[in-house]
């Protein structure tokens, strides 16, 4: 087995694999393209071919020589080839192997690595095996074929209520951008005294970006001529992502941010998609929240490792300057 780089000429090839191979769009050759031209930063896609087939890959961002995650990237995961066999041992010393040989090529190649990995590499042993550092991230998958009104809580339904008597209502299915929902993220992002991921200009480029490929609509919610919430959701073969979202605060008790993830989740439920995936569930009140739709709860891990490179002091002082 051996490493390389895919040139552009190869990247419909890797996006096949990636289908093939239950990876999430974040995994497709166009969403870190784009993002490290907003950014600045270096895109590759790593692969580890077996008799020059891919037996897994993953598409970074570099930055400094280090692998990161990537600003509004949920996952920037390992895609591991589906080894299909009936000996479970041979499927797992498979995917062990793959693994193993990927923590030991990030660790030879470059200073810091941060991985997000899929929920179904539930097997990250290599990593603990190598001391990397593992962290396990939460997040609800609700299964839209399943989910009914009714399930909703008592206090959600009449959320619901509280919305409608305040004459909010939604539009679903945007696929245009405005500029309205960079200042409702803005605002969102600033109750949590967190900084923008991307400034404006980017924010509109990437999501124009995206709404051209076909992978982002957006959702909102109006009060009289005024929107006042919106959600960008991903939409990923059968699944759909709760990407990004914001509202205005002065609005909270018209309940119209429930009320608009209710409409949408009923949109792509009746639309046929098979999972919607909330995009975390972490911190005490957003997991309480999104717990009361009924999905299920369920876990993946973040993998790091630091290599402490030693530089001069002259070395230090120009990275300093030059960052």
């Amino acid at each position: 087995m051996e490493f390389r780089y895919l040139g552009d000429s190869e990247f419909d090839k890797w996006d096949s694999f990636v289908d093939e191979n239950e990876g999430y769009v974040f995994s497709k050759s166009f969403w870190y393209k784009e993002l490290a031209k907003n950014l600045n930063k270096k895109h590759e896609i790593i692969v580890l071919e077996k008799n020059k087939n891919i037996a897994a890959g993953i598409s970074v961002l570099i930055d400094d020589n280090s692998i990161i995650t990537g600003k509004l990237t949920p996952f920037n995961s390992i895609v591991l080839k589906n080894k299909i066999s009936k000996n479970k041992k041979k499927i797992i010393q498979n995917n062990i192997t793959l693994l193993d040989a990927f923590a030991e090529y990030f660790e030879k190649n470059h200073h810091s690595i941060r991985l997000i990995l899929y929920p179904m590499l539930s097997d990250i042993r290599s990593f603990i095996w190598k001391n990397w550092t593992v962290k396990p991230i939460y997040d609800f998958y609700l299964d839209l074929e399943k989910f009914k009104i009714e399930d909703l809580s008592h206090n959600f339904r009449r959320n619901i209520k509280m919305a409608k008597s305040k004459n909010i209502f939604t539009k679903i299915g945007v696929k245009e951008y405005d500029e309205k929902y960079y200042d409702l993220f803005q605002k969102s992002f600033g109750r949590k005294n967190k900084d923008l991921p991307l400034n404006k200009k980017e924010f509109e480029k990437f999501c124009n970006f995206l709404i051209k490929k076909g992978v982002l609509e957006f959702n909102t919610a109006y009060s009289g001529n005024n929107m006042i919430a919106f959600r960008g959701n991903i939409i990923d073969s059968n699944n759909i992502h709760d990407w990004i979202a914001g509202s205005d605060p002065s609005y909270f008790d018209t309940k119209a941010s429930p009320f608009l993830l209710r409409e949408l989740i009923e949109k792509y439920k009746q639309a046929g998609y098979k999972n919607f995936i909330f995009g975390g569930a972490n911190t005490p009140g957003v997991w309480e929240f999104k717990a009361q739709f009924q999905g299920n709860l369920i876990h993946y891990f973040m993998a790091t490792k630091q290599k402490i490179v030693k530089r001069s002091f002259l070395e230090r002082i120009k990275r300093k300057l030059f960052k």
